[in-house]
């Protein structure tokens, strides 16, 4: 398994500075950011559920232009001159072209699958048929030449062989492919013609041949005749700017949209009339593009409003969604992501959710760490190279920057409050708060100076050195670091009066850039340089401890782990991150997954294994590094003595030896070391430590709730916008409503709730009079169903419950939010749950089922007592035939979270409804294991002096857990996880297994036998021989004794022989000995591979048969099949040793495999949604690409993905490339 998990990932916001850079084409849709495509599919089952589905990065330069062929290839083309046609499915560039300019536009045409056209700024041009041709060629012979003015929009028309060119100049040139004359600058009709007013958009109607719909800049829109060039229609401007992008709807003839690019408001338009049938303000930030999505997005809204149909949108901010147009409901919205390299990132100090990054594109923003959703922004107007967060007391953040010197912006205020300038007009590169004394600001430039001022502005050192400085950092109150152009590191003593360094720390051979100090051993400082080297430096002897060697470029990113003293992380220009162990300066692992140089690294102060990082690329990503360090989490599970898991800080000098075991130090360690009497403190305080996912908080919230907290307001600040326990539901959604009431209108109708509220607003208002029957009735012909719903209860109940319950279908079918109340109202509430259901919305469908059985009746039917519910009184108890309804709520929610790579959110979603074992089944098939165990003990523990019993999860969490120590050589902590089993049966098995492991050293055979309670190998011998010759029978406890006793050989010729027995019997006993045999010989370390060479082949393909079997009893369908078709290949070489199982066998069951369709139980890591911008790996036994967490096989080169394998070693523990290897994922 790859030791580094990644979490999250901030996807870049689309690039502002060219056009045409958003495409969709069926499921489909991507967007140009930087050197990237990001590309998106909606889920399939799931409409309105998009996700990130691929990165495809193979430019080096910034991407111009993209378009995408519907149902074929991508084309992109940047400023590298390079022309690529990929195909999406595969993630690869399948043609490639070379340029003789930049492009500006690319279009594919609809007439033929290969083609695609291609112009410069200035043309001509070029056609490229990328299946045949290996270079672009002229469009047509007499249009070679360069066009005389820019252009500015290419546009096919859909059903005749044209093209329409928009220039600069305000002119449209008409190229047709099939022949006929090319008519080049053809002014707009008078009186509308504006010279030199660019042409900013192009549409040709799809129901004509001639009519083509354009922008100009001043003119707005018009509708021409292009036979003639006359002027069909003026419309009425968008905006006072005329700017704007075009749409036709496919679905509704002559109507069409346009996007305006000055205030996000969408208009819709009828091709004969000049005002607009709908206006509506999508955004504050004006639109970037639009492009219709195939496909209708609901039903047509009454009146004239906008046809269906949903439209991708990205703006200038960044932002990039998809909106349904009939709801105006976001079904995606990404806001405010980077358009440009993000420099830096840092974890805020006191505030545990809180991140800010500083970019190129001139912006400082905040983000929630749990969510990555944007909680602040300033706009510097220029490049921000750094930023440092204000010690705990203070809510500011200072910025080093380009043009403006060192900015310090208040997040109170919502504003600048400070501005140095003391570097003059030069850069400055980097800016350090000192942690100790929130009053000092330290800032390095390219002026050559360190300048050292209080907040009130007071100037109190300028450290000038002999050139450049790029990195500045404090130690305490006093010390503070600088690297410098000219490699030298120098440490300064900010209370003595003098300008001279107390150090020059010289080794660097190229300019030294960021420096970091040690936050747990003061006297150790790294630094990093354009060498590509990092060096660890010992302050107090001036000597060089550490040279990291292993990057390929400049090293720019520098974090030191704040529990553990010896891990280090870099990040350079090479694009990789390395994790280092500055013990024996060993690279512990390297993460290839940004696309660009990495830049900005911090490792969070409380949880100190999550790690961000961000780059060039635009991306921002939270990483984990717990599982580089499982040995010494397993350890804290079960070990009671502080010192094998916490350091002497007596002793911490002894932490960078390469000879000390690795012990958790400084702050956080500290803190678990006064808490460590206590048997539930101490778990919980080790969960937080080695749980690094941001969901993790919510999750503690909740055991907390377990564990007998009633009280909301002491859990943390973020509980009430996670998942929450049902009997704070009801307080949480008010209080998430109220903090919607008093946000800023645009920002409730960015996210969808504008849309709601007025319609909710609107029922109040409905008429009242005449003939209520008659009237209602009518109100039903016209579709005003809010008012006929209205005045219904005038009438009777009846007949207002037979028409709410009518609407509330077609609302489901509409897929809108108002169907929420009126379903309820109607005493039909599980038509919300449907709605939820269909949006994709698990968490929705569990929180109605928590307040239905909170309140003990569906809320149609309120209880004799409505008053509601307080933490002194407590809500009323759930009813028991509620229960199974909640549960089954809890579980789709966890499976939806699941699915995304979530399984912290998954667990607590059954915590949040009293499901302990769900929690733990959660956590296990989110392969977190340890937590899962962790939480096991935690909450045993409260239960009482009997422990509830052990799911079949947990056991396997366990056993999973001590054959990962096993591998990594902690025997006793293996042996120690073994005896928290509580089925005898499995914690004998897992001892033998890991007893065998052993076999061949005979010093760890012995130890590894007491531990396990077997004695000696001699003692084993004994009972071995004795057993045979008494005429003992032939079982698994025989070959367990010959294989501890070192009897390889004798022992796996019986072990295939009860195998072949076993494995074809029906009854389910034999079938679960064949699975343990087979276990029990993976056991066998490789290093008798060449020894027992003639039995390998026929062990696997038994295992595999074994395992597929087990697999398919569990639901993993999927894994039953791949295990079993693998079997079927190596089956020909065993069928000496195994006569009796054949082909058809195992056929048979493989069909049994297939007809049972997906998986029921899959395990789902973290982040295995989302895509790589690393080599891209393809799967061992699928061929595919894999996306998220893999796992290598021994070989190095094969793989798997993290949760195949996962599922595959559970069932049989040898590697499919049939060595005799295990897996230890």
């Amino acid at each position: 398994m790859e030791p580094v998990r990644q979490l999250r990932l901030l996807a870049a916001g689309c690039q502002p500075w060219n056009p045409n850079l958003c495409v969709a084409a069926g499921p489909w849709f991507a967007y140009a950011a930087t050197q990237s495509v990001y590309v998106y599919r909606e889920s399939r089952g799931r409409r309105g559920v998009w996700r990130l589905d691929s990165i495809l990065t193979g430019h080096s330069k910034l991407i111009s232009c993209l378009d995408w062929l519907p149902g074929g290839l991508l084309a992109t083309a940047g400023g590298d001159r390079q022309l690529c046609a990929w195909s999406v499915a595969e993630q690869r560039v399948v043609a490639r072209a070379a340029l003789p300019a930049p492009a500006r536009l690319v279009a594919w045409s609809p007439h033929d699958a290969d083609q695609l056209v291609v112009s410069g700024a200035r043309g001509p041009l070029l056609v490229w048929r990328c299946l045949d041709s290996d270079s672009p060629a002229p469009l047509r012979a007499d249009s070679s030449s360069p066009f005389a003015a820019e252009v500015q929009q290419l546009a096919w028309h859909p059903r005749c062989r044209k093209l329409a060119v928009g220039h600069r100049n305000g002119t449209v040139s008409l190229v047709p492919t099939d022949g006929g004359r090319v008519r080049r600058h053809v002014p707009l009709p008078e009186p509308h013609a504006e010279r030199d007013q660019p042409v900013t958009a192009l549409a040709w109607d799809p129901l004509s041949e001639d009519y083509l719909l354009l922008c100009q800049q001043q003119t707005g829109l018009l509708l021409v005749d292009t036979a003639q060039f006359t002027a069909i229609m003026a419309f009425e401007r968008p905006s006072t700017g005329g700017d704007c992008h075009l749409a036709w709807f496919t679905n509704a003839p002559g109507v069409f949209l346009a996007a305006d690019t000055e205030s996000g408001v969408l208009s819709v338009y009828s091709a004969g009339a000049a005002a607009p049938l709908q206006r509506t303000a999508v955004k504050a930030s004006g639109f970037h593009g639009a492009r219709l999505l195939a496909g209708e997005g609901g039903a047509p809204a009454g009146g004239n409003g906008a046809p269906p149909g949903r439209l991708l949108a990205v703006f200038g901010d960044g932002g990039v969604g998809v909106l349904c147009l009939t709801s105006r409901r976001w079904e995606f919205l990404q806001e405010s992501g980077h358009t440009e390299t993000i420099f830096d990132a840092q974890f805020q100090p006191g505030h545990q959710e809180r991140l800010a990054t500083g970019s190129f594109d001139g912006t400082i923003k905040v983000w929630s760490a749990r969510s990555l959703q944007p909680v602040d922004e300033h706009r510097a107007s220029t490049i921000v190279y750094a930023v440092s967060w204000a010690p705990a007391d203070l809510d500011c953040l200072a910025a080093a920057t380009s043009t403006e010197g060192v900015l310090v912006w208040s997040l109170q205020k919502h504003r600048v409050v400070k501005q140095f300038r003391e570097h003059g007009s030069d850069c400055v590169y980097s800016v350090s708060w000192n942690g100790v004394d929130s009053r000092r600001l330290a800032s390095a430039g390219g002026d050559g100076t360190c300048v050292v001022r209080q907040l009130d502005g007071t100037l109190l050192h300028t450290y000038r050195h002999p050139a450049g400085v790029y990195g500045c950092a404090w130690r305490d109150a006093a010390r503070l670091a600088t690297g410098c152009k000219d490699g030298a590191v120098r440490v300064f003593d900010v209370t003595r009066n003098q300008s001279a360094p107390l150090l020059v720390l010289k080794g660097h051979v190229e300019r030294a850039f960021q420096v970091r100090w040690n936050p747990v051993l003061e006297h150790v400082l790294a630094s990093g340089s354009d060498d590509g080297t990092v060096r660890v430096w010992d302050t107090d002897s001036s000597e060089c401890l550490r040279v990291l060697s292993g990057h390929h470029s400049h090293v720019r990113g520098l974090a030191w782990c704040p529990a553990l003293a010896h891990v280090l992380v870099s990040g350079s220009w090479d694009y990789t991150i390395r994790v280092w162990d500055a013990r024996a300066g060993r690279c512990l692992h390297v993460i290839k997954e940004h696309a660009a140089d990495v830049y900005g690294l911090s490792l969070h102060p409380a949880r100190p294994l999550l790690l961000v990082s961000c780059s060039r690329d635009s991306t921002v990503r939270l990483w984990d590094l717990a599982p580089l360090f499982s040995r010494l989490h397993c350890r804290a599970l079960v070990t009671d003595r502080a010192a094998e898991v916490l350091a002497d800080p007596a002793e911490a000098s002894s932490l960078l030896s390469p000879h000390q075991e690795p012990l958790l130090a400084g702050e956080p360690a500290a803190l678990l070391r006064g808490r460590w009497s206590s048997a539930a403190d101490r778990l919980r305080l080790v969960g937080a430590l080695f749980t690094p996912d941001p969901d993790a908080q919510n999750l503690w919230d909740l055991v907390s709730v377990q564990l007998g907290e009633t009280d909301p307001a002491k859990l943390s600040a973020e509980y009430s916008d996670g998942v929450v326990h049902q009997r704070h539901l009801v307080a949480a959604l008010t209080s998430r409503a109220a903090r919607l009431e008093r946000a800023p209108p645009a920002e409730r109708l960015s996210t969808g709730g504008g849309a709601a509220a007025a319609r909710r607003a609107a029922a109040d208002l409905y008429l009242r009079c005449g003939e209520l029957r008659r009237h209602c009735d009518t109100l039903l012909e016209l579709g005003e169903w809010e008012r006929a719903l209205a005045l219904a209860p005038g009438v009777s109940l009846d007949y207002w419950r037979r028409l709410a319950e009518r609407r509330a279908a077609q609302l489901l079918a509409e897929d809108s939010d108002g169907l929420v109340a009126l379903s309820l109202a109607a005493g039909r509430p599980q038509l919300t749950a449907e709605l939820h259901r269909r949006r994709g919305e698990p968490l929705a469908v569990l929180e109605a089922a928590m307040v239905q059985a909170t309140r003990g009746g569906p809320p149609s039917q309120p209880a004799e007592d409505d008053a509601p519910a307080s933490p002194e009184r407590g809500p009323p108890p759930a009813q028991a035939d509620n229960r199974a309804e909640l549960l089954e709520a809890a579980e789709q929610a966890s499976e939806w979270h699941l699915s995304r790579g979530r399984p912290v959110l998954a667990a607590c979603c059954h915590l949040a409804v009293d499901d302990v074992p769900g929690c733990v089944r959660a956590l296990v098939r989110g392969h977190l294991r340890e937590l899962a165990v962790l939480l096991y003990r935690l909450l045993a523990g409260a239960a009482g002096p009997a422990p509830p019993p052990q799911s079949a999860e947990l056991t396997e969490a366990l056993t999973g857990l001590a054959r990962r120590c096993h591998a990594d050589g902690d025997w006793p902590t293996g042996v120690a996880l073994l005896q928290l089993v509580q089925d005898p049966a499995e914690r004998q098995h897992g001892l033998r297994e890991l007893a065998i492991a052993a076999t061949g050293d005979e010093a760890r055979a012995e130890q590894a036998l007491r531990l396990a309670g077997f004695g000696s190998a001699a003692e084993c011998r004994a009972r071995a021989q004795s057993r045979a010759e008494a005429g003992g029978a032939e079982d698994e406890e025989q070959v367990t004794l010959l294989l501890l006793s070192g009897q390889l050989e004798t022992a796996l010729a019986l072990a295939l022989t009860l195998l072949d027995s076993r494995l074809l019997s029906e009854d389910a006993e034999d079938q679960q000995s064949a699975l343990r045999l087979a276990q029990l010989c993976a056991a066998v370390p490789r290093r008798h591979a060449g020894r027992l060479s003639g039995f390998l082949p026929s062990l696997c393909a038994l295992a595999g048969f074994a395992g597929g079997r087990a697999a398919l009893r569990r639901g993993h369908h999927s894994v039953a099949e791949l295990m079993l078709r693998h079997t079927a290949a190596g089956l020909p070489l065993v069928s000496q040793r195994a006569p009796r199982l054949t082909l058809q066998h195992v056929h048979t069951l493989l069909e049994e495999a297939r007809a049972a369709g997906g998986d029921r139980g899959a395990v789902r890591v973290p982040g295995c949604q989302l895509p790589g911008h690393g080599r891209l790996l393809r799967c061992y036994l699928t061929g595919q690409v894999i996306r998220g967490p893999v796992y290598r096989l021994e070989d190095g080169e094969s793989a798997l993905s993290a949760g195949l394998a996962v599922m595959w070693a559970a069932v049989n523990r040898y590697s499919p490339l049939r060595t005799g290897a295990q897996m230890y994922p």
